[in-house]
């Protein structure tokens, strides 16, 4: 009977080894395929993470342009900017030596035609003076003869 005991004993034994064996197989079978998954996963996650990259580097490239082209046309705006304030200025400047060289010889027209009314002024009262003195010398005369 010990004997049938032991076998009893020996074969629920054994069952209980086949059924851990079995969890065994299934449990290298499940990680065998988690392996496999999260081999997949890693390879998809690599290739998001390189689209990804390659998408920012993209987008890097694209801010870099812009910002670039946006520098070059501020400087543009600025530099014509620039150049019709120095061209608005350089009008302004000729303008007022136009009208500067106008005023000039305006007055210079005008200083002659006084120069030149000066001068026959000058010329008349000059004849009007030798005028008075020969009157004054005649009158002197008559007198210094009647007084005589």
């Amino acid at each position: 009977m010990q004997e049938r005991l032991h076998i009893d004993e020996m074969k629920r034994i054994e069952k209980q080894v086949n059924t851990l064996v079995k969890s065994w197989q299934k449990l290298t079978k499940s990680h065998t395929q988690l392996e496999e998954k999260y081999a997949i996963l890693n390879e998809e996650m690599a290739r998001v993470k390189s689209r990804h990259q390659e998408k920012l580097a993209e987008l890097e490239q694209q801010h870099s342009e812009a910002k670039e082209a946006a520098q070059l046309a501020l400087e543009s705006a600025v530099s014509d900017e620039g150049r019709r304030w120095q061209q608005k200025y350089d009008e302004t400047i000729a303008a007022h030596e136009t009208q500067l060289r106008e005023t000039n010889d305006a007055h210079q027209n005008e200083l002659s035609e006084l120069r030149l009314e000066m001068e026959r002024k000058e010329q008349a009262l000059t004849r009007e003076l030798d005028q008075v003195r020969k009157v004054k010398d005649a009158l002197s005369s008559r007198v210094l003869g009647v007084a005589e």
